[in-house]
């Protein structure tokens, strides 16, 4: 059974990078645009701005993000097995932290092609009426926000958690794993895109929280790829005690 489940470590990790490679695509069809800083917040400045993303990258970018969700579901598996030996609870409490924040992302990337398609239609109108346009898509941002600081919270919460389980129990990473939480990775990231060239940070910039999505999974995919067997918590027996 310990065989099954280190099976199923593996394969939900490959699944959490796989997922995360599928969202960060999407988010650089979406965002990317070489006239303007990528960013949800700057799709309403670009409104003024010759920006302009072609619609079948909306579509496609759109899909991608919103159709990856359900894959990066499974991936919670792999934390949850990596975790469990702190504590059930503890574990539990950061995948429900975690499902909560990827579906609040979810539902957060799916405004934009709303937005993108207004910048496209936007050029098309006359003067007079871009000015309403603008109004609307001005005053919808706003509903935006606290979209955004659940999300920035959750995503937060989720490291806070993931430290503390790390660094006070017994779990299948190794306690400087606990420095790899998405607030670091993130702020990292800022960092070397700070230090980058222009024209490539802009193609990374879109794919910032996504980002540390992947470097998290791909990291704990690989420490944790080797571990013994009889270190692995046993799934079924997880599932039998929610019976």
């Amino acid at each position: 059974m310990n065989l099954e489940n280190r099976n199923i470590l593996r394969l939900s990790g490959i699944v959490g990078i796989v997922a995360s490679v599928l969202l960060c695509i999407g988010a650089d069809l979406m965002f990317y645009s070489p006239n303007i800083e990528p960013g949800f917040s700057n799709l309403v400045n670009s409104l003024t701005s010759p920006f302009s993303v072609p619609h079948w990258r909306l579509v496609l970018g759109h899909y991608l993000v919103v159709l990856s969700f359900p894959i990066a579901i499974y991936s919670v598996l792999h934390i949850y097995l990596a975790l469990k030996p702190s504590g059930q609870l503890g574990t539990l409490l950061l995948i429900a932290v975690e499902i909560a924040t990827g579906t609040i992302g979810t539902v957060y990337n799916g405004t934009i092609p709303f937005f993108g398609t207004a910048v496209r239609v936007k050029n098309t109108l006359p003067e007079s009426m871009q000015s309403y346009l603008i109004q609307m898509l001005s005053e919808f941002q706003d509903l935006q926000i606290g979209l955004q600081f659940v999300f920035l919270s959750g995503l937060a919460l989720w490291s806070i958690i993931f430290v503390v389980l790390v660094l006070g129990g017994e779990t299948l990473y190794p306690r400087w794993m606990a420095l790899f939480n998405p607030i670091l990775i993130g702020i990292s990231l800022v960092l070397v895109l700070s230090l980058l060239p222009q024209t490539i940070a802009e193609y990374l910039a879109p794919v910032f929280f996504f980002g540390s999505n992947l470097i998290f999974y791909t990291i704990s995919t690989v420490t944790v790829w080797n571990k013994e067997e009889k270190a692995i918590p046993n799934l079924a027996k997880t599932k039998r005690s929610f019976v």
